[in-house]
């Protein structure tokens, strides 16, 4: 019978990967939160619903074209 040295199996994890999965998981996170601003409060402060006079996308058609597409 032969004897074994003990074997250890561990997880092998490229530094480099990790590092750029957090960062890419960062970004995402700021994509998510730059989007919800983008959503939520830039439309409030751009279109005044019933008031033309006040709206400020008709003095700016290309900020109407992004908000729409």
């Amino acid at each position: 019978m032969t004897e074994f040295s003990e074997v250890r199996i561990a997880p092998v994890v490229d530094r480099g990967r990790t590092r750029l999965a957090r960062i890419a998981g960062l970004l995402y996170v700021i994509v998510g939160i730059f989007g919800g601003f983008a959503d939520a409060y830039v439309p409030a402060k751009v279109y005044a619903p019933g008031d033309a006079a006040t709206t400020a996308v008709l003095e700016d058609a290309p900020l109407l074209a992004m908000l729409l597409h």
